[in-house]
């Protein structure tokens, strides 16, 4: 399963309980990366659901680390902690960009 199609299940399931409880587990420097490597119609579906005034931070945030062009390996780094954080599945971390260390 793609870490993107994870992310939005795991953004889903604190939506349904209360979203705000999303905005006290991340920080919005966090989500602004997450979102840049979600489906369009998917990241829109789930900030629709956030309050106001912290989708306009959310959507300055996004634009600002657009401008900064970060890479997947970094989005695969902070998804990682965001679900974690959340308790979301471990067994789904992304990291194969990363080889292992021989001994």
């Amino acid at each position: 399963m793609k870490k993107s199609k994870i992310i939005v299940e795991a953004l889903n399931s604190l939506a349904e309980k209360d979203f705000s409880d999303l905005v006290l587990k991340t920080s919005l420097r966090e989500l602004a990366v997450i979102f840049l490597f979600l489906e369009n119609d998917e990241a829109a579906i789930i900030k629709n659901r956030l309050p106001d005034e912290k989708r306009a931070l959310l959507a300055e945030e996004i634009v600002f680390h657009r401008k900064l062009h970060v890479s997947y390996a970094q989005f695969s780094l902070i998804a990682d902690r965001f679900l974690e954080r959340i308790g979301g599945n471990k067994n789904f971390k992304c990291q194969s960009w990363l080889k292992p260390v021989k001994k």
